[in-house]
C-alpha cells in the first residue's frame, strides 16, 4: 500500500483539480480489495493534496494492475487504433483500385480483424509502383502480410472496348473483375470479397449498378465505405498515410471505359445480352 501511494504521490502535484482511481487485481489473493484500494488511496490524496473525487468526469485518472509478483501504475492513458486482432475476422480479398477508397476500404477491414489478400487489374505497368507502395503503407496493420495479385486485363480490354453500347463497357468491365475474383477467392480459400465502393459516389455505383455489378459474383461481397461521405474517406486516407500514393498519376482499367454519358439504372437483360459480344 505505501509503495502503491508513492507512485500516485509522485504525480499528485501536476495540474488538475479532480481524479479517479480505477483498481485491476488480476491477482485475486491479494487484499484488501479493488474497491477498498480505490477508497483507501483516494482518501489519501485527497487529504493530502486538496484534489476531489470525480467518478464521472476526473480531469486525471490512475490506473492500477495488481499482479502476483508486480503491480503496473498507469498515470496516463493513450487511444490506440482499436479494433480487433488481423487475422479473427477471416481473410479477404480486397480489390485494389489506383483511387482513394479502396485502402481505407481495407483498413476499416483490417480494423475488424480481417487479414487482406489484395488484387490489382492492370492494362500497363507505368506507374504501378504506387499500388505496391499503397499496399506497403497498409502493411504494419496488416499483420505485415503484404500478398497481392496482378492480373494483366491488357488483352481483354479491346474486347470490351468494341462493345456496341458504350455507356455499358465499365459495367461489364466490373463484373468481368469479379469473375475472375472469384476464382481467386475459391482458390486460396478467403471468406470474402471487398471493394471500396461507396453508394452513389459515381455513376457505376448508385443501388441499381451495383445490383447489376455484383449479380454476376458468387462470392460474399463486403462494402466497408458503402454509407461514407467523401470527405470522410479523404480524412481517413490521410490518417493512414495512403492518401499521398493514391493522388499519384496512374490510368487503371476502370479509366478506359469512363463513359461520357454515365449510365446509372444499367439493364440486367441487356447487360447479359451485350457480355454475348465477347463471349
Amino acid at each position: 500500500m505505501t509503495k502503491i501511494c508513492q507512485n500516485l504521490e509522485d504525480y499528485c502535484e501536476l495540474n488538475f483539480a479532480s481524479f479517479r482511481l480505477e483498481t485491476q487485481r488480476i491477482d485475486k489473493f491479494f487484499v484488501p480489495d479493488s474497491l477498498t484500494l480505490n477508497q483507501e488511496l483516494g482518501d489519501i490524496i485527497r487529504q493530502k493534496y486538496h484534489l476531489k473525487v470525480d467518478l464521472t468526469k476526473p480531469e486525471k485518472i490512475f490506473s492500477i494492475r495488481i499482479y502476483r509478483n508486480y503491480i503496473l501504475f498507469l498515470h496516463q492513458k493513450k487511444k490506440g487504433l482499436e479494433g480487433l486482432p488481423v487475422g479473427s475476422g477471416g481473410k479477404v480479398l480486397l480489390l485494389l483500385s489506383g483511387g482513394i477508397d479502396s485502402p481505407v476500404a481495407a483498413y476499416q477491414l483490417m480494423k475488424k480483424g480481417c487479414e487482406i489478400t489484395y488484387c490489382h487489374f492492370y492494362n500497363q505497368t507505368t506507374g504501378q509502383e504506387k499500388i505496391q507502395q499503397i499496399v506497403q503503407k497498409l502493411s504494419p496493420y496488416n499483420n505485415y502480410q503484404n500478398t497481392i495479385y496482378l492480373v494483366d486485363f491488357s488483352s481483354l480490354l479491346p474486347e470490351i472496348s468494341h462493345i456496341s453500347q458504350a455507356r455499358y463497357r465499365l459495367v461489364i468491365l466490373k463484373r468481368m473483375f469479379l469473375r475472375w475474383a472469384d476464382i481467386l477467392v475459391e482458390k486460396e480459400k478467403l471468406q470474402a470479397l471487398a471493394t471500396g465502393d461507396s453508394l452513389a459516389q459515381v455513376s457505376s455505383q448508385t443501388a441499381e449498378s451495383l445490383k447489376v455489378i455484383y449479380s454476376v459474383s458468387k462470392s460474399l461481397v463486403l462494402w466497408p465505405l458503402i454509407a461514407s461521405d467523401k470527405q470522410s474517406i479523404i480524412q481517413q486516407a490521410q490518417l493512414i498515410g495512403t492518401y499521398d500514393f493514391s493522388l499519384l498519376s496512374y490510368e487503371d482499367c476502370c479509366f478506359l471505359f469512363k463513359p461520357r454519358y454515365p449510365i446509372i439504372k444499367p439493364k440486367l437483360e441487356l447487360v447479359e445480352e451485350l457480355e454475348k459480344e465477347i463471349f
